[in-house]
């Protein structure tokens, strides 16, 4: 057995090998955030060091010429080592660095600060570190702002690795589609072709190209169309639609009568609304006389199957070299075929899998759920059947793999295999954790700071009316005997407590965390007026007369919390463009659409240069001076936005700056406003 140390320094450079970034060009949004840290920590040197076996490597670097440097005495392979934030004030008193040639010679560095650039899986791989030939320190800000940008250039690197399987599983997918003979297709809300295979070609005489873009009844035909047109309204309400129908089909101008089996998958967004649905239509006439609907596409899969298997080596190609693990179990479950990703995925041989039931690899609470599985497909009749279970290595870890089985009656007998295809999507899970994570901080942190610059403003607002509060308290003794004068300063007293409730309302409401999938239906009017009372104290302090319009009071489905971060971030902008125009003001715009809730925010400001316009929505990209603000509020917003399956966007109205917000609706039956 290896040394437990060797074997973490394999996987950790073979976790820094697949991401892919070794000895590979520049990349923009990473020399960036480089150049950010050399700014935050305002030293001349930083950079971006990945550390394989021999060499430390900067994917990025700020005031330094050379693009590798040697390992070993390198600050960099300490940090990796260590795995924390290391800070060294002066490296020529640090026994540990004081004879290294980058403090004796070359870069003679004094000062160095380097964060651990760690993976989802938690590998160290290299730093994202800044430098100084003079002695000096960080501040717990400056620290905390260096490790942040360390998990944004983690974040980059692994996307990228996200992108590349994403696109690997989409050419796969596409691949097996295309050799279907069904016809596979995405039908939107107007009953519109987005996406249709090559077998439309086969079946209707028309090239792919051609149908793309067209209505349905264009393709199939007014009378086909027509009376497969209350299954699609069924399937737009969210409802799967399984059916056989003969259908008169329009084929070169005629119509062919075909017998087939169809199935409509609706498109249903996290938000409950549905986009479209997915079809997939099987000609089933030769074989509707002949055995039941179920038998009839066992028989049809066994054929399919057979066809294949005469010519082994085609079939042996997808076999062996596709990327996800396939897999054939008997009646007992036991190994019948595996394909060598599936013995990669488990880390077992062939030859040890084929001595072994299905059950001997599942995480033993999931072995039920296994053995349902298979049960449930048979009587299914040999439907697709999906699900997600934990596997157990050979080396006993736990991974998590996404299933797609289908069982297959092989002869008249009635022997019945059960086919799967397995996914591994642990790392993927990790990584979308990781990312949901990051982004719930990103909004909070920059809901926090907007918190921050209104907290000189909201502390005036709310010690305005306490001065009320104590001048009218002091005076009431001396009106005890005059009632009316008594109750006019009791009626004061009430409505600065009732303005201090208001702020504080709005504050406790704003600076709580939203959780996913908080999504309800909420007035657009109280939202608007919800987030106003947060600004009125920047808006009095910069004397920005701030307004709201309504053509239409209605209700918007969103995340409340989330929603009115967007309208803060918008206003507060509109408020600092505003104070240095001679009009001074802010207008809120509310309208409903048919399908949109639709936000405008507009101020008299001077406005944003066309050459910036396509930038101001990228993170830390700021048109205010230096210390006025984070540059991450519409970077943030446009996040959220996205996150409601909206759109936010600068355009001119009446030639003035406009932030525009769309949020699509989703049916709603009653409500009470």
């Amino acid at each position: 057995m290896g040394d437990p140390k060797d074997l973490k320094e394999q996987r950790r450079v073979q976790a820094l090998k697949e991401l892919g970034v070794l000895d590979t060009p520049p990349q923009a949004e990473l020399d960036d955030l480089v150049y950010l840290a050399s700014q935050v920590c305002h030293t001349p040197m930083a950079m971006i060091s990945l550390v394989d076996e021999r060499r430390q490597w900067f994917k990025a670097k700020v005031g330094i010429e050379a693009q590798e440097l040697p390992r070993e005495g390198s600050f960099s392979a300490f940090v990796i080592q260590d795995g924390a934030t290391l800070i060294i004030a002066d490296a020529t008193t640090d026994p540990r660095f004081a004879q290294s040639p980058s403090v004796t010679s070359g870069l003679k560095i004094k000062f160095y600060a380097g964060v651990p650039l760690t993976t989802s899986i938690g590998l160290h791989i290299g730093s994202l570190c800044v430098m100084d030939k003079t002695p000096r320190t960080l501040s717990k800000e400056q620290t905390q702002a260096l490790e942040a940008l360390a998990r944004q250039v983690m974040v980059n690197f692994e996307n990228k690795v996200l992108n590349d399987q994403f696109r690997e599983n989409e050419n796969f997918y596409s691949n097996i589609l295309t050799m279907l003979p069904d016809l596979v297709s995405y039908i939107d809300r107007d009953y519109c072709y987005q996406y249709a295979n090559v077998a439309y070609e086969e079946w209707f005489h028309v090239k792919k190209e051609q149908i793309i873009g067209k209505k349905m009844s264009l393709i199939l035909g007014d009378e086909a169309f027509e009376k497969a047109k209350p299954f699609m309204t069924l399937a737009l309400q969210g409802r799967r639609q399984d059916f056989t129908v003969k259908l008169p089909y329009k084929v070169d101008q005629q119509l062919v009568p075909k017998t087939v089996q169809a199935h409509y998958i609706p498109d249903v967004k996290p938000d409950g609304s549905v986009q479209g649905f997915y079809s997939v239509v099987s000609d089933i006439s030769k074989l509707v006389s002949a055995e039941e609907e179920a038998h009839q596409r066992s028989v049809e899969l066994a054929q399919a199957l057979s066809r294949s298997r005469a010519n082994e080596r085609s079939f042996r190609a997808f076999f062996d070299h596709s990327p996800m693990g396939v897999i054939e179990l008997d009646e007992q479950l036991k190994f019948i075929e595996v394909n060598p990703a599936y013995c990669r995925i488990l880390g077992y041989s062939q030859s040890e899998l084929k001595n072994m039931s299905i059950l001997d690899v599942t995480h033993p609470e999931d072995r039920v759920k296994s053995k349902n599985a298979a049960k449930d497909n048979t009587v299914s009749g040999g439907e697709p059947f999906r699900f997600e279970k934990r596997y157990i290595t050979r080396t006993g870890e736990v991974i998590m793999g996404r299933v797609t089985s289908r069982t297959v009656v092989l002869d008249e007998q009635g022997t019945k295999h059960h086919f799967s295809v397995i996914e591994d999507i642990t790392n993927l899970l990790r990584m979308e954790d990781s990312l949901a994570l990051e982004r719930q901080k990103s909004i909070h942190n920059a809901k926090l700071a907007s918190l921050g610059e209104m907290s000189a403003g909201v502390a005036h607002e709310i010690n305005n009316p306490l001065a009320i509060i104590s001048g009218m308290a002091a005076n009431l003794e001396r009106v005890a005997n005059d009632p009316e004068n008594l109750k006019s300063k009791v009626k004061s007293i009430q409505k600065a407590v009732d303005r201090i409730v208001k702020i504080v309302s709005g504050l406790r409401k704003f600076a709580r965390t939203s959780e996913n999938g908080n999504f309800n239906y909420y007035p657009a009017e109280a939202l608007i007026k919800d987030s106003m009372v947060l600004i009125q104290a920047k808006a009095l302090r910069d004397q920005v007369d701030v307004q709201y319009v309504l053509d239409r009071n209605d209700v918007v489905f969103c995340d409340e919390v989330e929603l009115q971060q967007v309208l803060v971030n918008l206003m507060s902008n509109g408020i600092d463009a505003a104070k240095q125009s001679a009009e001074k003001k802010v207008i809120v715009h509310f309208n409903s659409l048919e399908r949109e809730s639709v936000f405008r925010v507009m101020d008299s400001g001077p406005g944003i240069k066309s050459d910036l316009a396509h930038k101001i929505f990228q993170p830390f990209f700021t048109t205010k001076t230096v210390g006025e603000g984070t540059g991450l509020g519409l970077s943030i917003s446009k996040g959220i936005v996205d996150h409601h399956q909206g759109n936010i966007s600068l355009i001119q109205v009446e030639g003035k700056t406009c932030f525009e917000v769309r949020i699509p609706k989703r049916e709603v039956k009653s409500h009470v406003a």
